[in-house]
């Protein structure tokens, strides 16, 4: 059973610990226009090309309250942050002083958003709204490795759906956390043990990924599920600290 706390007032991180974060992006206007103050012109410019206004105003509130997180842990303010981008968009912090070792990841889905804090180690999160989705065993066999089509198609319908999101999410995770983005898809292939430790294998080399990467499950709504992925292998649920971002902590940034 997860525990999610408001987080303190001080925010410290060592190198043994990943801190998950989550918050309903449903803000008001006010505070939405508060949080644009601090984003930089190229991200103001980023938001004015969204078409529709919910995925501008889910934009204004992802980065702008990652500013927020970020500035506690570096006790900057948020409009003095800056980011870099590598080659396949995801972002990072500039080198400046001891930015550089501070890393983090951002997934968003419907109205929710969850944001991963590590250091020293690249970190990738992902979150999905468990929704219906047509033809699944189809998109199970185009997009993910054979033995995790051969899972699913061989579960209970009622029981395809979450499960897809279950591979889905951890996949994305990692993915994201290496860089490499959702053109490796098929690379990756998950699996479960009789107690339900993740296991990550590269299937073009048939190498366990264990050694090196830490991977769990976390459901910050019923609604919802949540992976996140770590590289180092001394990792936990002793070692993940899962924060609620509250209202009054983004008021009194």
């Amino acid at each position: 059973m997860i525990l999610w706390h408001f987080p303190p007032k001080i925010l410290t991180i060592s190198p043994d610990y990943v801190h998950i974060w989550r918050i309903n992006l449903d803000l008001s206007t006010d505070l939405l226009t508060d949080l644009a103050v601090n984003l930089s012109l190229e991200e103001r410019q980023r938001a004015e090309r969204f078409y529709f206004e919910r995925d501008r105003k889910k934009f204004i509130a992802c980065r702008g309250l990652l500013r927020i997180i970020l500035s506690r842990y570096l006790k900057r303010e948020p409009h003095q942050l800056e980011f870099a981008y590598s080659p396949q968009g995801k972002p990072k912090l500039k080198s400046i002083d001891s930015e550089e070792s501070l890393c983090f990841n951002v997934s968003h889905s419907q109205n929710l958003a969850v944001f991963a804090i590590a250091l020293n180690r690249p970190v990738g999160i992902d979150l999905e709204y468990l929704r219906q989705i047509p033809n699944i065993e189809q998109l199970a066999e185009r997009f993910f490795a054979p033995s995790e089509f051969s899972i699913i198609n061989a579960l209970p319908t009622a029981q395809q759906q979450e499960a897809f999101f279950r591979f889905w999410t951890i996949k994305e995770a990692y993915l994201k956390a290496t860089g490499e983005g959702l053109a490796g898809l098929q690379k990756i292939a998950v699996s479960f043990t009789s107690e339900n430790l993740i296991h990550l294998h590269n299937t073009e080399s048939d190498i366990l990924l264990n050694t090196h990467w830490f991977s769990t499950e976390f459901k910050p709504d019923p609604e919802y599920t949540g992976a996140l992925v770590v590289e180092g292998k001394n990792f936990g649920e002793n070692t993940i600290a899962y924060f609620t971002l509250n209202f009054d902590y983004i008021m009194n940034y």
